[in-house]
């Protein structure tokens, strides 16, 4: 039983989470004037007009939108949409997933 206990506990506590996939208006209620905080110490703020800022070593200015229950980012010089599901989990996490699988999870604050 103590075994079981200890695997339970190493778990990340991502993998043991309940996540919910958002729909296009709730990406949009969930990011709007959001900020994400990230396990490598970047941060970065939704703007509910469409502008989002990601800071890490220096600050980076992109676009966002909803389209077709998806979140879709774009970062100059690059003029590409990026697109990705969106989930949450009861701990006010937010997963971003592209078509490739790849997983990039925030802790939500708001002001």
């Amino acid at each position: 039983m103590r075994w079981m206990i200890l695997v339970f506990a190493l778990v990340p506590s991502q993998a043991i989470a309940d996540w919910a996939r958002l729909d296009g208006a709730a990406i949009t209620c969930t990011l709007s004037e959001t900020s994400l905080s990230f396990g490598n110490g970047a941060t970065q703020h939704f703007f509910a007009w469409g502008r989002t800022l990601y800071t890490a070593a220096k600050p980076s200015w992109g676009t966002w939108r909803t389209q077709d229950d998806q979140y879709f980012s774009r970062w100059p010089p690059n003029d590409v949409w990026d697109c990705f599901t969106v989930e949450t989990d009861d701990a006010c996490q937010i997963a971003f997933e592209d078509a490739q699988g790849n997983r990039g999870i925030g802790q939500q604050s708001r002001p």
